[in-house]
């Protein structure tokens, strides 16, 4: 953390919460407190740690006011530091030994989602697997394995592709860290490549849960960055050259 960031943690969270919600912002203020509303509505009996990181929004009374409401652990980047960073700071916070990475434009349907998840990861086939993702209408990547209108009733499988988008992904906490936290990378794009390529070359592997639906809206945020700011959009496209060069030397 540097002294810029604003952490504060909830006194109020469990010993031994089941599961913890990393949910990374930069704006879309009505859409956090959506998913927010979502999780504790749909998991109402599921114990949980909310891990909310502000990447430098405008607005920064909105985590103040999460901060006040006392039930989350809130950090604020003063800077754009980036949906990867956002996670290792939300990764190094979890407790818990898995942690659902989440987008902010994601929303569930009823508690099976992340019930299946968990269910799915914990088995035995599944040890060496570090990223499990679920299944949606608008996956923005392998459409072919992830592209769902609904949870269909299969068991999760691992699948031999290059990354898997971290829009709704269950987290090996232990196996993230051993290969150094996800890559941090301008704004967004490409990251989840990059970290997916180390885990592969550290033995770890990549799952699927079908039986895990959200629904995601897709690009929001980028869509509101590249408006609102020049040149954004250009340093995100050069991600893919710092991926190139990640892959160079990892």
């Amino acid at each position: 953390m540097t002294t810029n960031d604003v952490i504060k943690k909830n006194i109020n969270i469990g010993s031994k919460p089941n599961i913890t919600f990393i949910l990374p912002y930069l704006g879309e203020y009505s859409k956090v407190i959506d998913v927010i509303e979502n999780i504790n509505h749909i998991f109402i009996n599921l114990e949980k740690t909310f891990v909310i990181i502000d990447d430098g929004s405008k607005n920064k009374e909105f985590s103040r006011t999460l901060i006040k409401a006392n039930k989350y652990i809130v950090v604020r980047h003063e800077t754009t530091k980036g949906f990867g960073a956002c996670v290792n700071v939300g990764l190094r916070e979890t407790k818990t030994k898995y942690a659902i990475v989440l987008h902010s434009d994601i929303k569930f349907f009823d508690r099976n989602c992340i019930i299946n998840l968990l269910k799915e990861v914990n088995k035995p086939e599944m040890n060496n697997v570090a990223i499990m993702s679920s299944v949606s209408n608008n996956p923005m990547a392998h459409e072919d394995i992830l592209k769902r209108n609904q949870a269909e009733d299969e068991p999760a499988r691992i699948v031999d592709v290059n990354f898997l988008p971290l829009y709704c992904a269950c987290i090996n906490v232990r196996a993230l860290a051993s290969v150094g936290g996800i890559p941090e990378f301008p704004y967004a794009w490409f990251e989840d490549e990059a970290v997916c390529t180390k885990l592969k070359q550290h033995g770890y592997k990549l799952a699927v849960c079908p039986s895990s639906y959200v629904f995601h809206q897709g690009m929001g945020t980028i869509g509101g960055l590249v408006n609102s700011q020049k040149g954004v959009l250009d340093i995100m496209k050069n991600n893919f050259n710092m991926l190139k060069n990640f892959i160079k030397v990892c």
